[in-house]
């Protein structure tokens, strides 16, 4: 599946949404040029290497190669994150303005995302800390949810850098 103009809506067989519209968190830089588009995916564990598929095939030749990787790694934490803990729909959001690709994952879970410290998990707890490592920019921002309830975007920066671990 990919990436119409703006305002087009797609739906695969496996039941993803597409929609190339805005995103619903603030990019570091504003951009008429900026490409931008997201998908809403139901909490299953195929939904994690097809978001990632949808991203390498959005970025095509945006990025380095090795900023791509790292896009791909941090979107697949992510994403995993949202079916293992959040067990809500989710949507993922992708947005590239020059060589800077912003890519958020917003769910409906009021469970908060937080770095795991001071232990040494054998599962788990990795993928905020692999965010702060390796991600430009990154950040949480709770998010209101229909019906009345609350949510959060944890969003990400890559560029050509590479990552300096900053919250934005």
């Amino acid at each position: 599946m990919g990436v119409g103009s703006a305002g087009e809506q797609r739906t695969n067989p496996a039941g993803v949404h597409a929609k190339a519209s805005g995103l619903g968190i603030s990019p570091s830089v504003e951009s008429p040029d900026a490409r931008r588009a997201e998908w809403t995916f139901t909490p299953a564990a195929s939904s994690v290497p097809e978001s990632r598929n949808l991203l390498r095939a959005f970025v095509a030749e945006g990025l380095s190669p090795e900023a791509l990787d790292v896009a791909a790694l941090l979107l697949t934490e992510l994403t995993t994150n949202a079916v293992l803990h959040a067990a809500t729909p989710y949507q993922v959001s992708l947005e590239l303005c020059g060589a800077v690709l912003r890519v958020g994952v917003s769910d409906r879970s009021e469970r908060e995302a937080k770095i795991v410290v001071g232990r040494r998990p054998i599962q788990g707890g990795m993928g905020l800390r692999l965010l702060a490592q390796l991600a430009s920019r990154w950040g949480i921002d709770e998010t209101a949810t229909e019906p009345a309830g609350r949510g959060k975007t944890v969003w990400f920066e890559v560029d050509e850098e590479g990552g300096s671990g900053s919250p934005g």
